[in-house]
């Protein structure tokens, strides 16, 4: 009975192993005395990305954005699926770090999502809250 149980059994715990890649989904954000020394994996901008994307002349979309945010994931999926189309780029903002908590206080940012439209010029083309106002806009503009 041994003998018979033996090749199942070692059949059974190579099946259950995993042959599929490993694929990291975790993020990690790294504060040092205060200030982000590394940044993985978030599909959020740092303070300092954001300053850069502020120093270049070109169009681009900000999205104030959470993890807990149904709405906001729905709008981050539906744009990962229109991105191809876009012509625009989408940056997201989270709502949960303090540098943009204080941004949206200082901007009277209420909820979440939120849309800016920035120009090359830096001006605001529009602002959008909401999932489906903000998927309509970009669908219809872009």
């Amino acid at each position: 009975m041994i003998r018979l149980l033996a090749p199942l059994l070692l059949v059974l715990s190579m099946a259950c192993g995993s042959t599929q890649p490993y694929k990291d989904n975790s993020s990690l954000v790294v504060t040092y005395y205060g200030k982000e020394v590394h940044r993985r994996n978030t599909g959020y901008i740092s303070h300092s990305q954001l300053k850069s994307i502020l120093a270049k002349e070109e169009g681009f979309v900000i999205i104030f954005s959470a993890d807990w945010c149904k709405s906001c994931q729905t709008v981050k999926k539906s744009i990962e699926r229109a991105s191809p189309k876009l012509k625009s780029k989408v940056y997201y903002l989270n709502l949960d770090e303090k540098w943009v908590q204080q941004l949206a206080m200082i901007m009277r940012i209420k909820g979440v999502p939120l849309m800016l439209d920035i120009d090359e010029k830096g001006q605001t083309i529009a602002i959008k809250g909401g999932a489906v106002p903000i998927m309509s806009y970009l669908l219809l503009k872009y």
